[in-house]
């Protein structure tokens, strides 16, 4: 027993070990589309500061600080806005309510099958991520 314990202690350690080693991600592997892009996946992996709408931004190659500021001020003033109408203290189901017409007031103007986060910031175009047109799109785009 005592064999068959070391046995399978030793074959967890070296298959843990060897995973982590997999995981490892150096950004000197990868390719950018901008310097926007890297400099935001440089902070996220190596400063451990993750700003997530930068990220959501960077898929966009044209994006730049000014766009990222716009974004973070018009998100801003929503939350400002949500606050001043005491969202928090409002029951469940008219939190949500309230939610769902300010965003769609501010950012969701028109429905389009395909569509990018910095899309539904510039002009309110956006998608679903249940749509079977994109679905159908990133399956052919798959390989």
């Amino acid at each position: 027993m005592k064999k068959f314990l070391l046995f399978f202690s030793t074959l967890f350690l070296t298959l843990a070990s060897a995973s982590a080693q997999k995981d490892t991600l150096s950004i000197k592997n990868l390719r950018f589309n901008s310097d926007f892009e890297f400099k935001y996946f440089k902070n996220a992996t190596e400063k451990k500061q993750l700003d997530k709408v930068a990220m959501l931004l960077a898929l966009n190659p044209s994006i730049t600080e000014q766009d990222l500021a716009k974004v973070n001020e018009a998100l801003q003033n929503a939350f400002q806005d949500l606050e001043a109408s005491k969202v928090r203290s409002k029951p469940l189901p008219k939190k949500v309510k309230a939610i769902f017409d300010l965003t769609h007031q501010r950012f969701l103007k028109k429905y389009e099958s395909i569509a990018s986060f910095d899309q539904i910031m510039k002009d309110g175009t956006y998608f679903s991520y249940n749509n079977p047109a994109r679905i159908e799109f990133e399956a052919s785009n798959a390989n």
